[in-house]
């Protein structure tokens, strides 16, 4: 009896070892944060590696809508006390450059009146050349703080002369654009507006100019658009989304989960290296609902992680 019960104890102990032979304990490999957490590096083995999703920036067709910025930046309508035409502005600053301007207009106007006086005064040799000299220095000047005026509100998307072209009851808005999509949206190109005061609506229009500079730090264009505001519906100021019709390759561009901000400063992980993957600061540009355009930061073909970018920040700077 006793043997038996010996021979059963003795089969236990080899099942058990054997058990423990195939289902051996499985031994967490962390991943390694170097350089103060701008390098995450998964060993072989690290099993939080399979969390991590990845693709290639700017290869392959993605058909999709971009959506920009904007906002009113000026109406034309007719004053309620005089009845003449009025020009209201978003800002008190915009306000002050326009009527600079027109102040500049009016005395580059009078200079060239009276330089051409002036001229014709030392023909009948009843003016000097130092008269003529200071009429030139004037004329010079006041063309000088046209440009400077004009340039302030050709800066914010405004053509002073556009403006003046236009009757009442009309609506400027401003779209900042990428500069990637500079050469794809012309004049003329089909927009959908919506309106945070009305989101039910769907306003239509088409861009009329785009602007002559591009921000330096932002890397966008400013594209003006033209709304009639017969009811006087539209105000300086209200924000928008315009959707350019027509243009919806955009290859450029990452998914929304990719990104991450610090401080203000946003940055995508790139796999420079198998299992190896570097913070790396971008600058966006427009975006929908699940893409946003990369500007700058980003080589073509670089392998960006879309999917567990959270659990790479948290490795990196902390959730």
């Amino acid at each position: 009896m006793k043997t038996k019960k010996l021979i059963l104890l003795v089969a236990l102990a080899l099942l058990a070892s054997c058990a423990k032979k195939e289902n051996p304990r499985t031994v967490y490999v962390p991943p390694e944060v170097k350089d103060n957490g701008d390098i995450i590096y998964f060993p072989p083995g690290a099993q939080a590696r399979a969390r991590i999703e990845t693709q290639a920036f700017g290869k392959g067709k993605k058909f999709i809508q971009i959506e920009a910025p904007a906002r009113i930046v000026a109406t034309v309508g007719r004053s309620v006390s005089s009845g003449g035409r009025i020009v209201l502005f978003e800002s008190a600053d915009l306000n002050t450059a326009y009527a600079t301007y027109r102040q500049a207009r009016n005395a580059i106007n009078r200079a060239t009146k009276n330089l051409r006086r002036v001229k014709d005064m030392y023909s009948m040799e009843v003016a000097t050349e130092r008269d003529i000299i200071e009429a030139e220095t004037e004329q010079g000047n006041a063309s000088a703080n046209v440009a400077e005026a004009e340039g302030k509100l050709r800066a914010a998307g405004i053509n002073p002369t556009d403006l003046n072209k236009y009757g009442s009851n009309v609506a400027w808005l401003i779209a900042d654009i990428s500069e990637s999509r500079f050469d794809t949206t012309k004049s003329g190109t089909p927009v959908h507006i919506t309106f945070e005061s009305y989101p039910d609506k769907k306003f239509k229009g088409r861009v009329q100019a785009v602007g002559d500079n591009i921000d330096p730090e932002t890397r966008t264009v400013k594209v003006r658009i033209l709304l009639p505001n017969t009811h006087n519906t539209l105000k300086p100021g209200m924000f928008a989304k315009v959707e350019f019709l027509g243009d919806k390759l955009a290859p450029m561009v990452v998914p929304f989960t990719s990104v991450f901000t610090v401080e203000g400063v946003n940055f995508v992980f790139v796999e420079e290296a198998k299992d190896t993957f570097r913070k790396t600061n971008v600058v966006l540009g427009n975006s929908n609902v699940n893409y946003v355009e990369i500007l700058s930061g980003l080589k073509k073909g670089a392998t960006v992680a879309t999917e567990g970018g959270i659990f790479l920040k948290g490795l990196s700077v902390g959730f």
